[in-house]
């Protein structure tokens, strides 16, 4: 399905290790809202590169392949994704940070906008004379950088380097609570109307009971009459389904869109108990055909099912495709975790895939074509599912297409 439609905190850090950059360290402190003598330049934006992750702008990074693994060019190929950056590191004489561990805001703390998620490169930690900022900078912000180091080599204890997919990882964990208040409590708390949450209205109740009577009267054969018409309701939706099956005339694709006038799309796979399909998935997912910097690929996975994330987390492995953890919380359903994941990309459009989906290559570029086609009403487009049933013999064609009647 396609849809249409830097961090502030306080805290005092640790310092930096004294005995000199190369020393890796673990940040557990809260980030404040901009350091007092970093350049200002450090704050701005960077895309993700979702086929493979984002380099670093340091002159051995230029050409990807050289932290390829492999020799020939393509989407998904492994990449060493810290390797750039630690040079980068030492190149600037500053600390490279394997990993931040946030201190979790409270959950009636609201999270930041989604935009805040995909900007962010730079997270602040501590406040005052001690605050040191952990960033991964775009290739406009290095040279500010470096000339304020050079210029103040004792600030160098105050920098450290880090991927882009750590920070981003580390924004998701310190708002996690927050995020997950509004993807279950969003619609309830703006209206309680709208939400399934609700109790059970006094009609919903008397169709509820008129059905389970109606059932109830035809099992126990107290009116043919009734079961009779039963078997005529799902019969005439059998056939309707056929009819339809054998009539369904695929509509005119619309004009392709030039590489240039192609949206940013973010790709939303929500994953529970899937560990076994996980390297598929992320295989067909890199085989998308699409502009990387205007593409972000999650896997959204429950923090409880280890075996998933942990098949999910080697398979991503070099690649640019990240995944959104979501905290345990009820109710476990596929809705709630999509709300998590929307809270945490920001795109103009939104596909979400389920695990055992292997889509077209071409499938968003078809998809962006059509939403331009379609204006500014078209909110949804539903793409067309091809029933896999590679082993079926060629009579079992209908049941095929049948199936695909409902999507």
């Amino acid at each position: 399905m396609f849809l249409g439609g830097l961090d502030t905190d306080r805290g005092g850090p640790p310092p930096l290790p004294a005995d000199g950059p190369s020393a890796p360290p673990r940040l557990d402190r809260r980030t404040s809202a901009r350091p007092p003598s970093i350049p200002r330049a450090a704050a701005a934006a960077r895309p993700a590169r979702p086929h493979r992750p984002p380099l670093p702008p340091s002159d051995e990074a230029i050409d990807p392949s050289l932290d390829a693994a492999g020799d020939e060019p393509g989407v998904g190929r492994s990449v060493d994704e810290t390797g750039p950056w630690r040079r980068l590191a030492a190149r600037l004489g500053v600390a490279f940070c394997d990993r931040v561990d946030p201190t979790p805001e409270p959950a009636a703390t609201p999270p930041p906008d989604p935009e805040t998620f995909r900007r962010a490169h730079a997270l602040l930690v501590g406040e005052g004379d001690t605050a040191i900022l952990v960033t991964a900078p775009e290739p406009t912000e290095l040279a500010p950088v470096e000339d304020f180091l050079r210029r103040h080599p004792e600030q160098r204890r105050r920098v450290a380097i880090t991927t882009p997919r750590e920070i981003r990882r580390a924004l998701v964990a310190r708002h996690a609570a927050g995020l997950v208040r509004r993807a279950v409590r969003a619609i309830l708390d703006r209206d309680p109307r709208a939400s399934a949450a609700g109790s059970v209205s006094t009609i919903q109740v008397a169709a509820i009971l008129l059905v389970v009577a109606a059932w109830t009267a035809a099992v126990l054969d107290l009116s043919r009459t009734l079961l009779a018409v039963w078997t005529g309701v799902f019969l005439g939706i059998g056939i309707l389904r056929a009819l339809l099956a054998e009539a369904m005339i695929a509509p005119p694709a619309p004009t392709p869109l030039a590489d240039a006038d192609l949206p940013r799309f973010a790709v939303l796979v929500p994953l529970h108990r899937e560990a076994a399909v996980v390297g598929d998935l992320v295989a067909a997912l890199l085989c998308l055909d699409y502009p990387d910097d205007r593409l972000d690929l999650r896997l959204v996975v429950e923090a409880d099912d280890e075996a998933t994330r942990r098949a999910a987390e080697g398979a991503v492995a070099g690649t640019g495709v990240e995944i959104l953890v979501v905290p345990p919380a009820v109710p476990r359903t596929k809705p709630k975790a999509l709300n998590f994941a929307l809270a945490c990309v920001d795109a103009p459009f939104v596909t979400v895939f389920d695990a055992e989906d292997r889509p077209d290559p071409d499938q968003l570029r078809k998809a962006a074509a059509a939403f331009h086609a379609g204006g500014d009403d078209l909110a949804v487009v539903q793409a067309a599912l091809e029933i896999d049933h590679a082993d079926s013999a060629p009579g079992e064609s209908h049941l095929k297409k049948s199936s695909g009647v409902e999507w």
